[in-house]
This record gives structure tokens, C-alpha cells and sequence, in this order.
């Protein structure tokens, strides 16, 4: 993993995941995950708490452990978006994909979002240009 500086794009990308975290109040944590191809948005992936991984494409579903309490994961945002970019498959080299979680304060922070071992599998089985996500510092970005 490395950390690089933050960049225009991901200031705009991290407000655009604020404002949907202000439509889509779950309680829980908010994971954005969004496929640009130059400044282009091609798609945007939010978790789900209700739906599970399709299991045949994604792999099998499974319950995360937390240190206090294991809960079920549901769609994460990565493979959301990855779903909604079947169009695109012929470009998947040319596509950075970059994953903001926002917090559940009334600072609506950004939190570190580096995606689980099953969705970093799926996404390297895609071949992206570049997998970039939020750190807990607004200053820096973490790049797979």
C-alpha cells in the first residue's frame, strides 16, 4: 500500500460521497466507491446492508468479524460499482476506481476505506489502472 497526496479529483469525489451519504442515512458506515475513466464518473457503487455478493461471480458471502460482534457485510460498494460497469469491460485497464468511506459524525469525516481482502481479490481480477481509497487523514489518499 502506499500514501499519496490528495488531488482536486478526490476533494470532488469525497463531496459527492458526502452529499449521498446525506440522501442515503443508514446508521452505518457509508462506502462510495466511484470508476472514472479521466474526469469522467462511469460509475458509482454504495454499500448495501440489505443485499449479499452474488456468490457465483464475487465469491462467497461471509460474516465479518469484529472485535466485539460479528455482523453480515452485504454489497459492498466496490462490487456495486463493478457490477453497474458491464458496458465498459474493454476499458477496465483505463479505469481507476476510488473508494471514499464517510464517517457517522456530524463532521461527515473521511475514514479509512482500504476495500477487504475478498473485494481487492475481485479487483485485481479486473485489471484496474489505478485503486485508490480514503485514509483517515483528509490529506492523504492509499493507493493498492
Amino acid at each position: 500500500m502506499q500514501i499519496t497526496p490528495v488531488k482536486k479529483k478526490h476533494i470532488w469525489l469525497t463531496n459527492i460521497a458526502r452529499s449521498l451519504k446525506e440522501t442515503h442515512q443508514t446508521g452505518q458506515m457509508f462506502v462510495t466507491a466511484f470508476a472514472l475513466k479521466g474526469n469522467k464518473i462511469l460509475a458509482i457503487g454504495c454499500n448495501n446492508y440489505k443485499v449479499n455478493h452474488p456468490e457465483k461471480k464475487f465469491g462467497k458471502y461471509f460474516p465479518v468479524k469484529h472485535r466485539l460482534w460479528e455482523y453480515h457485510s452485504g454489497l459492498h460498494a466496490e462490487i456495486k460499482c463493478i457490477k453497474q460497469l458491464g458496458s465498459f469491460r474493454d476499458d477496465y485497464h483505463k479505469i481507476e476506481i476510488f473508494v471514499v468511506r464517510i464517517g457517522n459524525g456530524d463532521d461527515m469525516a473521511v475514514r479509512y476505506s482500504k476495500p477487504c481482502k475478498n473485494c481487492q481479490r475481485v479487483l485485481s481480477e479486473y485489471n484496474f489502472k489505478r485503486i485508490e481509497f480514503t485514509t483517515d487523514n483528509e490529506a492523504e489518499i492509499g493507493r493498492l
